[in-house]
């Protein structure tokens, strides 16, 4: 596994990580620079919805989009989705997810 710096003050980029496959001792050292570095890029995942709920459950409890709707087949997914004839651009500026929550969350992940 290989963490470059994205820019000088925030983000990495991690690779030669498999995520739906990371072991244990990997999990910590991606924890560890999202905690230093502040967000984190994984390029070329293979990722399906039950992988992307398995990752998410390994930081801790998944916290539900109130805002979005939940996809059926996977209520712990939110679907962030433009329409076509949309011109309204949601979240393009600079915003946080779940910080007005009692109790935020500790990140989001995007896939």
């Amino acid at each position: 596994m290989e963490i470059r710096p994205m820019a000088p003050r925030c983000g990495v980029e991690i690779a030669g990580v498999a995520l739906k496959d990371c072991s244990d001792a990997e999990m910590a050292a991606i924890k560890a620079a999202i905690y230093e570095h502040g967000v984190a890029v994984f390029r070329g995942q293979d990722f399906s919805p039950e992988d992307h709920i398995a990752f998410g459950r390994r930081w801790g409890g998944i916290d539900l989009n109130n805002y979005f709707p939940l996809d059926p087949r996977w209520p712990e997914i939110a679907l962030v989705a433009k329409a076509p004839d949309q011109t309204t651009n949601i979240g393009g500026a600079w915003h946080t997810d779940h910080s007005y929550d009692q109790v935020p969350a500790m990140g989001s992940i995007l896939v």
